[in-house]
């Protein structure tokens, strides 16, 4: 049998807390505004959530050989996933429910993240190369 290297392991931690995080907060009946509108926490919450389990899972993936065009797909495509079974999973909290708008915010964040991610890199490797 083989034994998984911890290092190897390791490299899942940011993604894993990121989803653990996004389960106890839709795990609670009513989440705190905390002095943001109503209407706008929700949709700014869900965008930032997926968009970091995107970044997370595409950095995971990549740190595994996976290129960076099938990663950053399977990135989006997980963090959508796991908004479907988040949507599913509020369905049987009291006080909430499961609202397909908020999985189309969910894929939106996601796949944004993982653009504006690209974008980041992009101008970080021209301004590298400009300093060379």
């Amino acid at each position: 049998m083989n034994r998984v290297e911890p290092r190897r392991l390791a490299i899942w931690l940011p993604a894993v807390a990121i989803a653990a995080t996004i389960f106890a907060v839709s795990s609670q009946p009513r989440v705190p505004t905390v002095g943001f509108s109503a209407a706008l926490l929700p949709t700014v919450g869900h965008l930032v959530a997926y968009g970091s389990l995107a970044v997370a899972l595409m950095v995971s993936l990549e740190r595994t050989g996976l290129a960076v065009p099938r990663a950053a797909c399977l990135a989006v495509a997980g963090a959508t996933l796991y908004g479907f079974s988040d949507e599913f999973h509020q369905s049987f909290v009291p006080g909430r429910h499961a609202d397909p708008l908020d999985l189309l915010v969910n894929a939106i964040g996601a796949g944004t993240a993982v653009l504006l991610l690209f974008w980041f890199r992009k101008r970080r490797a021209i301004v590298h190369r400009a300093r060379v």
